[in-house]
């Protein structure tokens, strides 16, 4: 579902196509996004990824945005931005493509669990 970024709700969980996977994050409000990525150009880059609060912008990084809605959340709005924020700075563990990635975080925040559905 594409969105328009003005109908976006703090605790919404945003993903962006990037050609081969979904790249996931947690809508703030005030166009900001929390995610897990790498802190270098290489979103990919295992070593520097760390858990960031950036502008929508810079999360979607000219890409179409979407809103996740697979799954009912465990958590009201407001207890999923405070998840995601209380986050930032933890890697909540070593970043893995395959066991803790960007799509782990956001989840650990609307459900209380990882999971990766890609």
């Amino acid at each position: 579902m594409k969105t328009n970024r003005n109908k976006l709700i703090p605790g919404d969980i945003l993903r962006v196509f990037r050609g081969i996977y979904y790249h996931y994050g947690v809508y703030v409000g005030n166009c900001r996004v929390v995610h897990f990525c790498s802190t270098t150009r290489n979103e990919l880059d295992s070593l520097s990824a760390d858990i960031v609060e950036t502008s929508i912008s810079r999360f979607a990084n000219g890409d179409p945005i979407s809103v996740d809605t697979q799954i009912a959340p465990v958590f009201d709005r407001e207890e999923i931005v405070r998840r995601a924020r209380k986050s930032i700075g933890t890697k909540l563990g070593t970043y893995n493509l395959l066991s803790n990635n960007c799509e782990h975080f956001a989840h650990f925040c609307k459900y209380g669990q990882k999971f990766c559905l890609q």
